[in-house]
């Protein structure tokens, strides 16, 4: 845990300071790698493991979902998965989407001087990305699961990572400038009580993207997890296994659905190459989650709008940036 996060992290509870205590700083004297964060107000104390300040008293109903998502960003980690990408996105793709759905730039550097938060961020590949193309930002990846653990941060200074409840954040209302919720919030029991919660962190000026399921569309995955029934309640090894199995025919299908359609010259550039590791992992992330909701687009704009967001773009099925008055 870099000391400079001490600045922007609050008790979840009350949203009183935290006092650091018996911190254990790394070979460098930069970083803390074992410690407490205590709050006066409530008489609590946080522990900061591995670096990774955690703020999670129980899990309750999202005990299963986290374990689940622990494990495949953990799986993800050792290379069980795709190899630098996820979900098909490197580096370059993740500034792609910083850079139009926020209308920054690098190059222009007008995303320095902003805090930025990846909620739900899994491995952090944007949050990496923001801080490591917007060195003058603090960039914020957070998680309810063991995932934070295994991020390897590339000595990114501006990098800060925080393991807890999205619906229990340990930050101030109005906090981050820029919020990024990719695939997440309809992994809680309310999505909507978890996009309003989010949104509560973001500063009154400030723009926020999530992307949930759309009832829009419906994708091999949701159709694989369907036909289970209630995948999530198998072992993790289990699904670990039917990811692979099942990518097998679906990776058929879209490698002959390419080649047939690659034979038009007009449509060739368009076309999207969808890798076998990469089904594999959008599977695996489909079938693990006790909670998956899904959504119409009127709906989720609705939200924006009822938080305040006053510019409501929709972005792909259901992806949906919004900016509040500036």
């Amino acid at each position: 845990m870099k000391p400079k996060a001490l600045e922007y992290l609050v008790c979840p509870s009350c949203k009183k300071e935290l006092t650091l205590e018996e911190a254990v700083y790394d070979g460098h004297g930069k970083d803390i790698v074992e410690g407490r964060l205590h709050c006066a107000e409530q008489g609590v104390s946080f522990p900061i493991l591995n670096g990774v300040p955690v703020f999670l008293e129980e899990f309750k109903e999202m005990d299963r979902t986290q374990k689940a998502f622990g494990n495949q960003w953990k799986l993800h980690s050792k290379g069980f998965f795709e190899k630098g990408k996820i979900f098909g996105r490197d580096e370059q793709k993740c500034l792609g989407h910083i850079e139009e759905y926020y209308g920054l730039s690098a190059e222009r550097g007008d995303g320095n001087g902003k805090v930025f938060l990846d909620a739900g961020c899994g491995l952090a590949p944007y949050a990496k990305t923001f801080a490591k193309y917007f060195p003058g930002a603090e960039s914020f990846g957070v998680d309810m699961s063991e995932s934070v653990m295994h991020v390897d941060s590339e000595g990114l200074e501006n990098l800060h990572l925080v393991r807890c409840d999205l619906r229990n954040p340990p930050f101030r209302e109005g906090f981050a400038d820029v919020g990024w919720s990719y695939g997440v919030l309809h992994h809680t029991p309310d999505t909507e009580d978890a996009f309003q919660r989010l949104a509560k962190i973001i500063k009154s000026d400030g723009q926020l993207y999530i992307w949930v399921y759309s009832k829009h569309n419906t994708k091999y995955s949701f159709l694989i997890r369907s036909l289970l029934v209630a995948p999530y309640r198998f072992p993790l090894k289990v699904n670990y296994v039917l990811s692979y199995l099942f990518a097998v025919p679906v990776w058929l299908v879209y490698r002959a659905h390419y080649l047939v359609r690659s034979l038009n010259k007009d449509v060739r550039p368009k076309l999207k190459k969808h890798g076998y590791l990469n089904i594999a992992t959008g599977i695996h992330d489909s079938l693990v989650p006790e909670y998956q909701n899904y959504h119409w687009v009127d709906e989720v704009k609705g939200w924006f709008k009822a938080a305040g967001f006053e510019t409501v773009e929709v972005v792909g099925d259901i992806g949906v940036v919004g900016a509040r008055k500036r």
